[in-house]
């Protein structure tokens, strides 16, 4: 299984593969059905990084839905506290992720071993993440800001890899990567909208950044 692979790798080397697909796909939806249903169609057109939200009821059964698919790397976002944490990682989450720095979700995760990518915003919030070990970071809202603020902290945070979220499309999602983004997340601007509306989402998307 993926889940496995991936937890077996070194948090570098985890690193390194969400670098490579780029693109994560932030999934929310109102019931477990219904993001079930949009993370296939993401998934058929060729997304390799899911975001799971806990903004969808019992998002730990979506969560277990999609541990299972091979070359699949599957996460929790929007997670809070331990309790969802503790469910993600159950379900089969290989890496956690939160809108905010969360100081019990730091030491959950390093305990276990599992990802934490912790949301941050100012330099001191990045300074704080990194004298904690945290080296891959998400810029939210990323929207509120654009490109050259990302610019601005690669300069004093050198080690320090952003995965920005918030705002973004195949619009600008090229323009984050140019800024010195490893990857982007992408909510709205690709997982909203029907089925086919979210497959041309995808495609707009993986064409802006090639």
């Amino acid at each position: 299984m993926a889940t496995l692979a991936f937890k077996e790798l070194e948090h570098q080397q985890q690193q390194d593969l969400l670098k490579q697909t780029k693109l994560i796909a932030v999934l929310r939806a109102s019931s477990v059905n219904e993001a079930i249903e949009k993370g296939e169609a993401l998934v058929e057109s060729g997304i390799s990084c899911l975001e799971l939200t806990f903004t969808i009821p019992e998002a730990e059964k979506v969560i277990r839905h999609f541990s299972t698919y091979e070359n699949l790397i599957v996460g929790a976002g929007t997670v809070m506290n331990i309790q969802q944490a503790q469910l993600a990682v159950a379900a089969g989450a290989q890496f956690l992720i939160s809108p905010g720095y969360v100081d019990e979700l730091v030491h959950y995760a390093q305990e276990r071993n599992v990802l934490y990518i912790p949301g941050v915003l100012t330099p001191s919030e990045v300074t704080k993440a990194y004298n904690q070990g945290l080296t891959l970071l998400k810029l939210f809202p990323a929207s509120q800001f654009g490109p050259s603020y990302l610019k601005g902290l690669r300069d004093p945070f050198p080690d320090i890899n952003f995965i920005p979220t918030g705002g973004i499309s195949d619009q600008n999602a090229k323009d984050w990567l140019d800024a010195g983004a490893v990857a982007i997340g992408l909510g709205g601007g690709m997982t909203k909208g029907t089925l086919s509306e979210i497959r041309e989402n995808v495609l707009k998307v993986k064409k802006a950044i090639q």
